[in-house]
């Protein structure tokens, strides 16, 4: 399975915990802040579209 850095996808509601333990430790490392956000993961998607204004 390929994981970005910082990144875990879970698909089994037993590897929550560790995932996030992970990431968590992972954001920590790097950034000097643990804060991790949990998304649904889109496995298949057709299209993605992000606007930002500025």
């Amino acid at each position: 399975m390929a994981v970005c850095r910082g990144m875990r996808i879970v698909r089994e509601p037993a590897e929550v915990v560790e995932a996030v333990e992970r990431a968590t430790s992972e954001a920590a490392s790097a950034f000097g802040d643990g804060t991790v956000f949990i998304e649904r993961y889109v496995e298949s998607p057709r299209h993605i579209e992000v606007q930002i204004f500025r």
